[in-house]
Order: C-alpha cells, then sequence, then structure tokens
C-alpha cells in the first residue's frame, strides 16, 4: 500500500508558546516544523526554511505538469543536431529528472 502525503495546500504558521517555531500546516495537521533543537528561539532561517518548503510543496505538482506539457509539445526531429545539441542535451536531462521524480 503506497502511502500519501497531507493534501496540498499547506501554509507556514509561527508560535511563540512552548516548542516556539514555524510550524507547516495542511488539513488541520502538524507536516513538520522548523526551529532550534532547544525550541526555544525563533529565527529568521527557521521561518525561511518553512516557507521554502511550503513554497516548493505547494507548487510541485504544478511545475511537473507545465515540464511535462512542454516537453510533449517539442517534436525533436525539427531540431538539428549541430545547431541545437545544446537543446536536445537540456531536453534529456529534463526528462531524467522527471523520470527521477517518478521513481520516488
Amino acid at each position: 500500500m503506497e502511502s500519501k502525503h497531507t493534501p496540498i495546500p499547506w501554509e507556514a504558521v509561527t508560535t511563540y508558546d512552548d516548542h516556539a517555531g514555524h510550524y507547516i500546516l495542511g488539513e488541520g495537521r502538524v507536516v513538520a516544523l522548523t526551529n532550534t533543537i532547544e525550541a526555544t528561539d525563533v529565527t529568521d532561517e527557521d521561518k525561511a526554511n518553512a516557507e521554502f518548503i511550503v513554497k516548493a510543496c505547494n507548487n510541485f505538482e504544478p511545475l511537473v505538469d507545465a515540464v511535462t506539457d512542454l516537453l510533449s509539445n517539442i517534436n525533436l526531429k525539427q531540431f538539428d543536431v549541430r545547431k541545437d545539441f545544446s537543446f536536445m542535451v537540456t531536453h534529456a536531462a529534463v526528462l531524467k529528472a522527471l523520470h527521477t521524480i517518478e521513481q520516488a
């Protein structure tokens, strides 16, 4: 049985109570927490980490969909290998990245 993550969107919320830090919430549950080991300081770095995680997770599927759509509209047969080699290498790298994502 495959596990599924908490549905997005997630949000970053700051608390200064016990266990102070930046919580990442989804559907009313704590998905993750960024804070110091002592859980006493709320730092700008913790806030930035939480916001980055939320941004990455909330935009992951739309980004994969956009890249997949882009790749499906590219006809490599129309390119000249001698002129467009770097584009073709980039195309292959993106396909490899998408495959890696699918395997994760």
